[in-house]
């Protein structure tokens, strides 16, 4: 019997090289989406437009909670909720 292969889904949209560096700063820790960019800026160019990063973040953060991937919130317990549900 083949051993069993895993790998991420991708959606119609893939996943860019900034989606991965998203992907990869984001944690269970809950973080504002300042604290995300500037972990972002030390993998992607520092030279990266700051407000356009969080254009950009925003954008695909929105897109992976709407396809139930994360969650998003305005304090850490309804993080919790959202999460539970």
């Amino acid at each position: 019997m083949a051993e069993k292969l895993y790998r991420y889904k991708l959606w119609e949209k893939g996943v860019s090289l900034k989606g991965a560096v998203f992907l990869k700063v984001l944690s269970e820790k809950p973080q504002d989406i300042n604290q995300l960019v500037n972990e972002a800026k030390k993998i992607l160019s520092p030279q990266d437009d700051y407000g356009n990063l969080i254009e950009e973040m925003e954008s695909f953060y929105q897109d992976l909670e709407e396809k139930g991937f994360i969650v998003s919130g305005a304090t850490e317990e309804e993080l919790r909720k959202k999460d539970r549900v």
